[in-house]
C-alpha cells in the first residue's frame, strides 16, 4: 500500500462537513479531523469513502486526514500514508452540492 486516498469532495452545510475520498481497494479507513489551530480529534475507522462532522462551525476552518488500511487476521494493519486536506470557513452557504477538492 504506497498510494494514499485522494479526497476528491467537500460539502459544507449550516452544521456538517463532508469529505468523499476515493481509494481503489481497502477494508478499512482511518479518519481524523481537528478545527483549525486546534488539536486532532480521536481518530476513527470507517468502512465508507466518505466522512461526515456534525455540528460543524461554517465559519470555522477544518483540517481533515485519512489513510486506507488492508487488515491481517491475528496482525497488524498494514496502512497507507495519510493523506490530508484543509476545509476553508466560508463566508455563506449557497446551498447543497459537492465542490472539487482538486488532487494533489
Amino acid at each position: 500500500m504506497t498510494d494514499r486516498p485522494c479526497v476528491v469532495a467537500v460539502e459544507r452545510t449550516e452544521d456538517t462537513l463532508t469529505v468523499v475520498w476515493s481509494y481503489p481497494d481497502a477494508d478499512a479507513f482511518n479518519v481524523q479531523w481537528w478545527e483549525e489551530r486546534g488539536r486532532p480529534r480521536k481518530g476513527v475507522e470507517v468502512a465508507a469513502r466518505r466522512y461526515t462532522v456534525r455540528d460543524a462551525e461554517p465559519h470555522r476552518t477544518y483540517g481533515f486526514s485519512v489513510e486506507a488500511c488492508q487488515k491481517r487476521f491475528l496482525g497488524r494493519s498494514t496502512c497507507t500514508p495519510w493523506y490530508s486536506v484543509v476545509v476553508p470557513a466560508v463566508r455563506s452557504l449557497p446551498g447543497r452540492g459537492f465542490a472539487d477538492a482538486g488532487h494533489p
